[in-house]
């Protein structure tokens, strides 16, 4: 995923220093998401415990903006967005300026990992074993497996839960009664803390 020095430079000026963890919740698939509240209380972690700037990326997709207002309204920490929506290059210069990226199933997160970030990637009733996002180099096959639960692969981790229902593969949750896709409800911001500083290890600033 490339950028130059000019995009390099676009995000200096408007992010600063380096010191933020860049967050992407947005997805063109429900079943992909996760809560707002959870997306604010894992900003609101990595604020408290490392000093560091939660920043998420914006969309002018109209949808994609009541998915941001709903985070703000959720979260009790201060949330940092970027200035305007950025072109895939500018994206992929913050990626790369950040400490660590935090996803759900996008094409974003795959360009996390493709730029060889700390990533975590959350999953619900996908299949990681075709979608999960790959660090950069060459592989014969899917270094995931189809089996539940949190996984690891170089630089990247995707959360997941461990249920025997998990993947479904489905984009509707039989066993919700609130039109929610549990697994994904069920992840944690603690649970994600947790793997993004295993995977941030010496990019992390306590």
């Amino acid at each position: 995923m490339g950028y130059d020095e000019a995009d390099d430079n676009f995000v200096t000026e408007h992010l600063g220093d380096k010191n933020y963890i860049l967050l992407h919740p947005y997805s063109r698939k429900d079943y992909k998401d996760w809560p707002a509240p959870a997306w604010g209380n894992l900003a609101g972690l990595i604020q408290e415990k490392w000093g560091l700037k939660p920043v998420f990326t914006v969309s002018p997709d109209s949808a994609d903006e009541t998915v941001l207002k709903n985070i703000k309204s959720c979260s009790h920490a201060e949330i940092f967005t970027l200035h305007q929506p950025y072109n895939m290059c500018q994206l992929a210069a913050a990626i790369k300026g950040s400490k660590g990226f935090v996803g759900v199933d996008t094409v974003v997160t795959h360009m996390a990992a493709a730029l060889d970030m700390p990533t975590v990637a959350l999953f619900g009733p996908s299949l990681v074993r075709h979608w999960g996002p790959w660090s950069n180099g060459s592989f014969e096959k899917t270094p995931y497996h189809d089996q539940s639960g949190t996984q690891h692969f170089g630089k990247v981790t995707v959360v997941k839960k461990n249920w025997p229902c998990v993947p479904c593969n489905k984009e509707v949750c039989e066993m919700s009664h609130g039109g929610h896709i549990e697994c994904m409800a069920a992840i944690t911001p603690e649970e994600v803390f947790t793997e993004l500083r295993c995977v941030l290890g010496e990019n992390m600033v306590a």
